[in-house]
């Protein structure tokens, strides 16, 4: 059955334009409807992108205090973590990217890292989170500003969101 034939068993005596007001009329409670609904349950984004924030800051701090107990908490180290970085061309497995973000992060002082344009997007229990990673530290009596293109992918565990795979790429003027 075809709208215009739905609405002529409906309203069999009335004109076009009649029908129409009365499909409109028929069509305004299931958009409020619709609406309240949508306005009452905010997107899974909204709900897991202050956690992504909060885990990301942690991160940053665990980074920059040297505290590699508590870095180390941020990851799901194992055979599904991965990871792609400068410190290495191919894939890192957990054991090398661990040793390699703490040799790197422990060769410099003065470390401190900042999210710009931070995108978190939410799949049920995983996160993908991209940003530009700003970053500064001292070295050889040198202080060098860095950017990075950064994608971290987070799992949802009973612990809080963890890092599965990391890729960060300079990002190049």
């Amino acid at each position: 059955m075809n709208s215009r034939s739905l609405l002529s068993s409906l309203a069999p005596r009335c004109s076009r334009t009649t029908c129409l007001l009365f499909a409109a009329l028929l069509a305004v409670p299931l958009l409020l409807c619709g609406c309240a609904t949508n306005r009452n349950t905010p997107p899974p984004n909204s709900r897991v992108r202050p956690q992504i924030e909060a885990a990301l800051q942690g991160i940053f701090d665990a980074a920059e205090q040297k505290d590699w107990p508590r870095l180390d908490s941020f990851h799901h180290y194992g055979p599904s973590f991965s990871k792609f970085g400068s410190e290495a061309a191919e894939r890192q497995d957990s054991e090398f990217a661990r040793a390699a973000e703490h040799k790197g992060l422990g060769a410099v002082a003065g470390l401190r890292m900042e999210a710009r344009d931070l995108k978190v997007d939410a799949f049920g229990q995983t996160a993908v989170a991209t940003f530009i990673l700003n970053y500064s530290f001292e070295a050889a009596r040198d202080t060098s500003n860095q950017s990075a293109k950064a994608t971290m992918v987070f799992l949802r565990t009973k612990q809080g969101w963890k890092i599965v795979h990391e890729h960060l790429s300079p990002v190049r003027p």
